[in-house]
């Protein structure tokens, strides 16, 4: 099983066990057929589709970065569990913020816009609808 097959496995469990939203997953696994297979990345969609769900238009980095199991209500050890699945994560804002940057499906403000489904401005992830 590859490692992006093992993310998509855990998140699907998350979801089973009412920890994640099934469309999250669903999401994900749709980014993830559209190309997008670097863990950090695939879990950002996961979390920004979660936290969307709960109200929240986009995703800060700085707290992905610094405690990012509380975006979600879950203990370290949930995170850590995903986070062992996708490992290793970038550890920084500036981190996240390049590992986005370089995906074809998100579009950074500035660069050309090739109408791509994720938005990031500067230090928040946005789905393009809600940008």
């Amino acid at each position: 099983m590859t490692m992006h097959q093992t993310l998509l496995a855990q998140l699907d469990h998350f979801a089973e066990d009412g920890h994640l939203r099934r469309l999250g997953t669903a999401f994900t696994r749709f980014m993830a057929s559209l190309g997008m297979t670097e863990p950090a990345q695939m879990i950002s969609c996961a979390v920004l589709s979660e936290l969307e769900g709960h109200g929240h238009s986009c995703l800060m980095l700085d707290a992905l970065a610094s405690d990012p199991g509380t975006l979600l209500g879950w203990s370290k050890e949930q995170w850590q569990i995903l986070a062992d699945a996708a490992a290793p994560l970038p550890v920084d804002r500036a981190g996240w913020h390049r590992s986005l940057a370089r995906c074809a499906q998100v579009w950074v403000v500035g660069d050309e816009d090739r109408q791509q489904p994720l938005v990031l401005d500067e230090d928040r992830l946005y789905l393009r609808r809600y940008w």
